[in-house]
C-alpha cells in the first residue's frame, strides 16, 4: 500500500509540473467527499447500474485476493455478483483525500468493512484498506479509475 501511495504522489506531482490551470482544491475535495458519499448510498440500493456508475468505462479494480478486473462492464459484473448475496454488504470510511494541484486527480484512502458468504458457505467480515484514484471527466464529474483494497493486518 506504501508503494501505491508514493507512485499516486508522483503522478501528482508530474501532473502538477505540467499543468498551468489553478484549482479550487477545497472545492474539488468537497465535491470528491459528495460523490464517494453518493457512491456508499448506491451501494445500499443494491443496485448494481448505479453502483458501477462511480467508475469509469476504462476503470481497473483489484479485490482483496483477486485478479484485476478491466472495464466497466467487467467492474459491472463484479458487482452484479456480489450484490446477488443477500449476506453482501460494504461500508468505507475515507481517511484522506488528495487533489492534485490541476484539479482533475485526486486520490482516498479509506477503510473497509466487507461481508460475504465465502464459496464454502461461512459468513466472513473482512477490514481492509483501500486506495482509489478519481479522474475528473471532461463533463466535470469525478469518476474512479484504479480501486484497490487489501486486508487489515489482524489486530495485535
Amino acid at each position: 500500500m506504501r508503494e501505491l501511495l508514493i507512485f499516486c504522489a508522483c503522478i501528482f506531482a508530474l501532473v502538477g509540473c505540467q499543468s498551468s490551470k489553478k484549482a479550487d482544491i477545497a472545492k474539488e475535495e468537497a465535491a470528491l467527499r459528495a460523490v464517494d458519499a453518493q457512491w456508499q448510498e448506491a451501494v445500499k440500493s443494491r443496485d448494481a447500474e448505479k453502483v458501477a456508475a462511480f467508475w469509469a468505462d476504462d476503470a481497473i479494480i483489484y479485490p482483496s485476493g483477486g485478479t484485476a478486473i478491466r472495464g466497466k462492464a467487467a467492474i459491472r459484473d463484479y458487482v452484479k455478483g456480489a450484490l446477488a448475496s443477500p449476506d453482501f454488504n460494504i461500508t468505507w470510511q475515507a481517511d484522506s483525500v488528495a487533489v492534485a494541484a490541476s484539479g482533475d486527480l485526486a486520490y482516498e484512502t479509506a477503510h473497509d468493512e466487507i461481508t460475504f458468504r465465502s464459496p464454502a458457505g461461512q459468513l466472513m467480515k473482512e477490514n481492509t484498506n483501500a486506495v482509489v484514484i478519481w479522474k475528473k471527466q471532461a463533463n466535470g464529474s469525478w469518476k474512479a479509475i484504479v480501486d484497490i483494497w487489501t486486508p487489515q493486518a489482524p489486530p495485535k
